[in-house]
């Protein structure tokens, strides 16, 4: 089993129909209302090893929040805290070559789940944001946990 976070695949479309398509996905796999989801902003997009051009964006949801998977899309939820990912005792890497490309493999361990892939490098990325030192989001949203800068 792969642990990945919500992904749709949209061909060739404009960012404000990727993020509408990506909030329907949402409702559609863990049925959260795009009403209940405060976007941040849009990460720097990245492509995955088997060449899929991913686009990921940024949300808030309520928490608590009950989520509802899709039987046919979801096999589990995995609720990590922040905190694991912040704590670089946490992570690992492992520079790999894969169709003749070199690559660095993030990976997090969670309760017996490994984090990795693509979906772990989409995770640094959000901690990169977390972590710089004129983040906006960290201005308007202190609740967020933060690396050890402070």
């Amino acid at each position: 089993m792969e642990v990945t976070l919500q992904r749709t695949v949209e061909e060739k479309k404009g960012d404000d129909e990727i993020l509408v398509t990506a909030l329907r996905e949402t409702e559609e796999e863990v049925g959260i209302s795009p009403d209940q989801i405060e976007i941040l902003g849009q990460l720097d997009q990245l492509v995955s090893v088997t060449d899929f051009l991913i686009t990921p964006f940024v949300g808030l949801i309520p928490y608590p929040h009950q989520l509802t998977p899709s039987e046919d899309e979801i096999a589990e939820i995995l609720e990590v805290p922040l905190a694991l990912f912040i704590d670089d005792a946490n992570r690992r890497t492992k520079r790999l070559e894969y169709r003749g490309r070199q690559t660095t493999v993030y990976y997090f361990d969670y309760q017996g789940q490994t984090i990795w892939g693509v979906t772990a490098r989409i995770l640094v990325g959000v901690l990169q944001l977390l972590a710089s030192e004129d983040a906006a989001l960290l201005r308007e949203y202190p609740f967020l946990p933060r690396s050890g800068k402070d």
